[in-house]
């Protein structure tokens, strides 16, 4: 599965994606930010910012990192219960 942006048209993506675009805009606009200012404060591109918030990218754990500290929250990994049906297993 690729995490960079592929060419081609960019594809909305999934549940966690809309829910992390959903942060990045409402705390950007709490912040009282604009997407080009965001993106000057998290190194990234202005196009990025707009794509995250528009759910159309594949997202690199970097550029999550950037913006989200420049938002400043913070990034945690939380355990949940295992589940092995979440593993792949080939014969």
């Amino acid at each position: 599965m690729p995490l960079l942006p592929t060419s081609g048209p960019r594809k909305r993506q999934g549940a966690h994606s809309t829910a992390f675009s959903v942060y990045v805009k409402e705390r950007r606009v709490e912040l009282n930010l604009t997407q080009t200012k965001l993106a000057e404060l998290s190194g990234l591109s202005i196009e990025f910012v707009r794509d995250v918030e528009q759910g159309r990218t594949n997202l690199r754990l970097e550029k999550v990192l950037a913006l989200v500290e420049s938002l400043g929250g913070v990034v945690c990994v939380m355990n949940r219960p295992f589940d092995a049906r979440m593993l792949k297993i080939e014969d």
